[in-house]
């Protein structure tokens, strides 16, 4: 999970400093697509799955303005152990944490900003969901999951 947060976050060092990889995380290329609509920019090889060293310097100045909107994101990390009863727990916060806070085709209670970058997207899932992650926005959530989610943040501290 941490590694994930490193490929989200791009990269501090190296020829792409400041910059990241949207072909390794897709928040970066969610937010990248978002970011063309919004600003009329664009970057013809973002959608393309292949790529090579000067690819990635000319989608380089995306990058880098993808990792300048990530890094002003607030996350929670819980710390959990590397064994399969961890392991099972973490994808149940996962599934029911997206599927609670979906927007997709139902009353929407918290609905995001007008302006949330995430409106901009190409992906119909971030937009009708107001979440940048995708996979079960359109899942129904474990209604004790809010009971259970208590507890394992109460044990992580």
């Amino acid at each position: 999970m941490y590694s994930q947060l490193i490929l989200h976050r791009g990269t501090i060092a190296g020829v792409f400093t400041g910059g990241g990889n949207h072909r390794l995380s897709l928040l970066r290329k969610h937010i990248g697509t978002a970011m063309m609509t919004r600003m009329q920019i664009s970057c013809e090889s973002w959608e393309d799955e292949q790529f090579n060293a000067s690819v990635r310097k000319l989608e380089h100045p995306l990058e880098v303005r993808v990792s300048e909107v990530i890094s002003r994101m607030e996350v929670l990390m819980i710390s959990f152990e590397d064994n399969d009863i961890e392991k099972q727990a973490l994808r149940y916060i996962q599934k029911n944490a997206v599927a609670l806070l979906s927007n997709w085709k139902k009353e929407v209670l918290d609905p995001p900003s007008p302006d949330w970058m995430g409106n901009f997207c190409s992906n119909v899932l971030v937009r009708d969901s107001g979440l940048w992650n995708t996979n079960g926005v359109m899942q129904r959530y474990d209604s004790s999951f809010i009971t259970i989610f208590k507890r394992i943040i109460e044990q992580s501290k």
